[in-house]
């Protein structure tokens, strides 16, 4: 089996087979519901299934690039451009663009529904491209060949935004963009999982180890919180894609794998392998043999430490990711205890999870933040439109994110602060106002907190640079107590992020970087 992919409604999965077929897996009642002789003379070597799950995207050995209506084994349309065996494709979550990757390393994008060819690289790559990744709204590529490099590509302008030889320790095999296009993943020949942050042009964090020998593929969830990886040696990795923590691995009885895909809603995982074993495995009905986050919590509430180690121990034995496993809130027994202030549950943790265990919190957040702006529209007249520099529907591509290499992009940077944390309603241009928040620090006492004001209608988001906060439409109100010192307010800031009241997601990142550090640093007292 050479490759994978799952319909977006769970029920349906495309598979790529050595033979050039393409087959049409009803995952709901396990049997085959089409078999496509796709390609002539050698392997169908990647397929991709749209998302209304009508149509199937090939590409082969007989270097093709096909759109099939599978259900009547019909191609719909054949994208020419290459003359050489096809390795690779990929197509946009948004809007009608795909992407094909040959053997000799060039690299075409095609309009989807005319057949044009919008792009051609006819030396993307010195030797053959192995992996493609088109990001959501199809104004990047990132592609991987046979000559150790990876490359982020802008479509438009057919030039290379970024270079990530120097990120990756062996040889790449695989590339997969996050659908939020915030990430991009990178499997390598030494087991390797290299996350690259495309906005801030980075790298967020690495996977060492991640498998015994090579890693093959690698595939994300559709909401961006999980990613999963297939190695030579039969496992799959499922894992917390802000932290790079695992928490699960299955061990394959097929062979080595060569390929996997995770269904959209998080429900199911297939992989394929060299032996042409295709399997399927059900998340949720393995997370129900292990014991859920909060009852495990109360139980080991409940007896005493002597007793609990050894207990605990033998939990882990059996599930060795246990203390990462999230329940339907997305808590694991670390936040329990840490959000309950339990140190004796976490003493119980420290004690029994080994030391070079990776917990699920995130611990490599940027130095600099991302604010989300929120523009609302307060006049009725629309006739002049004015995206401000933004992309389509007022959001700025990918491209324009990856070249600004910076979270600031079409405004200046938010300062960084550790003081308190203020929302703002700025004036802006034609009866417009700015709504969002800003890292500053407070001109007059500690004690006071603006709240932003409700807008409706919003259109876009936007970063925008420091607001002065002397603005007529701010409103303040005042603490019940006076705050007398830093430390008082990240307390009071804690108990609020730890209570689920999470107004504003940096907070989130930074009280959870915080907790990572701690929780890394092995001390339960600094816990």
């Amino acid at each position: 089996i050479t490759s994978c992919h799952f319909s977006a409604d769970d029920r349906l999965l495309a598979v790529g087979t050595q033979d050039g077929s393409i087959v049409v897996y009803d995952v709901m009642h396990s049997k085959d519901l089409e078999v496509i002789s796709a390609h002539q003379n050698g392997p169908c070597r990647c397929v991709r299934m749209s998302h209304d799950g009508q149509q199937i995207l090939s590409c082969g050995a007989d270097a093709k690039v096909v759109l099939w209506d599978w259900r009547n084994h019909k191609p719909l349309r054949i994208y020419s451009g290459h003359f050489i065996s096809v390795s690779c494709c990929d197509m946009a979550l948004q809007g009608t663009r795909l992407v094909s990757g040959d053997s000799h390393g060039m690299m075409c994008v095609f309009d989807k529904e005319t057949g044009k060819t919008e792009q051609t690289l006819p030396l993307a790559h010195q030797k053959g491209i192995i992996s493609v990744s088109m990001s959501a709204d199809g104004s990047t590529v990132a592609s991987v060949g046979n000559d150790g490099k990876v490359s982020i590509w802008h479509v438009d302008l057919g030039s290379e935004l970024m270079s990530l030889a120097a990120a990756i320790e062996s040889a790449p095999l695989c590339c997969a963009f996050s659908p939020d296009d915030s990430k991009l993943a990178i499997t390598e020949s030494n087991g390797n999982i290299t996350i690259w942050n495309v906005v801030a042009g980075c790298q967020w964090y690495m996977i060492p180890g991640a498998h015994k020998g090579p890693a093959t593929f690698t595939a994300w969830s559709l909401n961006s919180r999980n990613l999963i990886t297939s190695g030579v040696d039969s496992t799959i990795g499922l894992w917390d894609a802000e932290s790079g923590a695992p928490l699960m691995k299955m061990q394959m009885k097929s062979g080595p794998l060569t390929n996997c895909t995770i269904s959209p809603s998080s429900t199911y995982i297939a992989s394929g392998s060299t032996t042409g074993t295709l399997s399927v495995s059900n998340i949720p009905a393995l997370q129900k043999l292990m014991p859920e986050p909060s009852f495990l919590y109360h139980w080991m509430d409940t007896h005493e430490n002597k007793q609990m180690v050894p207990l605990f121990t033998r939990l882990l034995q059996q599930h060795p990711y246990l203390y990462n496993i999230q329940d339907a809130q997305g808590w694991s027994l670390v936040s329990h205890a840490v959000a309950k202030g339990n140190s004796d549950v976490a003493e119980i943790i420290l004690e029994v999870v080994p030391d070079k265990a990776s917990m699920g919190l995130i611990s490599a957040i940027p130095n600099t933040q991302q604010y989300h702006i929120q523009l609302d529209r307060m006049d009725e007249d629309s006739d002049d439109e004015d995206d401000y520099g933004l992309g389509k529907g007022g959001m700025p591509d990918m491209a324009q994110r990856i070249m600004s290499v910076s979270p600031n992009v079409g405004g200046t940077m938010v300062s960084m602060s550790n003081q308190a944390t203020k929302s703002f309603v700025a004036k802006a241009p034609r009866g417009r106002s700015f709504i969002g928040t800003s890292m500053t620090k407070p001109r007059n006492s500690g004690n006071s907190i603006v709240r932003p004001q409700k807008s409706a209608g919003s259109k876009f988001l936007r970063p925008i640079g420091d607001i002065d906060d002397s603005s007529e439409d701010v409103e303040t109100s005042q603490l019940p107590t006076r705050v007398k010192s830093f430390s008082a307010q990240v307390k009071k800031m804690a108990v609020k992020v730890l209570a689920e009241k999470r107004p504003l997601d940096n907070i989130e990142q930074m009280m959870n970087n915080a907790l990572a550090m701690a929780l890394n640093s092995k001390s339960s007292k600094c816990v």
